[in-house]
């Protein structure tokens, strides 16, 4: 996993992970998103990733919902 994700992270700007949870800030766009979404999905048959995104600068991870403030911080 630790090769896989070294060649394929290059992507995002932020990657954190908890076990089977992970939290990406994508600067990319939603379309490029859902590529890179497929791409990962097509490495390793028995490993599928899903995806959320966040609405109204808000996202649950982890049970902390995370909130993009207006200068682009995030808070909680």
């Amino acid at each position: 996993m630790k090769h896989f994700e070294k060649e394929a992270l290059k992507k995002p700007e932020v990657w954190f992970y908890y076990v089977d949870d992970t939290f990406v800030i994508w600067r990319h766009g939603r379309a490029e998103i859902r590529k890179f979404l497929i791409f990962f999905n097509n490495q390793y048959p028995n490993i599928h990733f899903t995806i959320d995104i966040e609405e109204n600068g808000k996202l649950p991870f982890l049970d902390v919902l995370v909130s993009k403030k207006v200068d682009g911080t995030f808070g909680h």
